[in-house]
């Protein structure tokens, strides 16, 4: 079972985003509905879910300057039908660097993935 191309776009040479994509031993909507609430617990200021597509995009503005940073998440069958592929791509939308913030934000989101997964 390999993981497919990467589907968000590339991050550009500043490190002010983070693109990933991993495979889990979950069917697509399970992994959709449990990404969902991942996201949803991070309490961005909007989202959006396309069940239908198995997309999701959601906005969190950063406390003390009000930027706003774009979370982008697509689901997709893997190889076989028990599991699924999750491409995830967290990006600021002005500045140069963003210290680290995009690359932690998916790495939360991951382990929560997992935390529910787990129960």
């Amino acid at each position: 079972m390999s993981i497919q191309e990467h589907i968000l776009p590339e991050c550009p040479s500043s490190p002010n985003c983070n693109r990933e994509q991993v495979l889990y031993q979950q069917v697509p909507d399970t992994l959709f509905s449990v990404t969902k609430q991942a996201l949803n617990d991070l309490n961005p200021v909007e989202a959006f879910a396309e069940d239908d597509s198995l997309t999701m995009h959601a906005v969190f503005r950063i406390p003390v300057f009000g930027w706003k940073d774009d979370v982008h998440i697509v689901v997709q069958p893997a190889d076989d039908s028990s599991s699924s592929v999750l491409h995830i791509r967290s990006a600021s939308r002005i500045g140069y660097s963003d210290l680290g913030v995009n690359k932690r934000r998916i790495q939360t989101i991951k382990k929560s993935i997992n935390t529910y997964l787990s129960k």
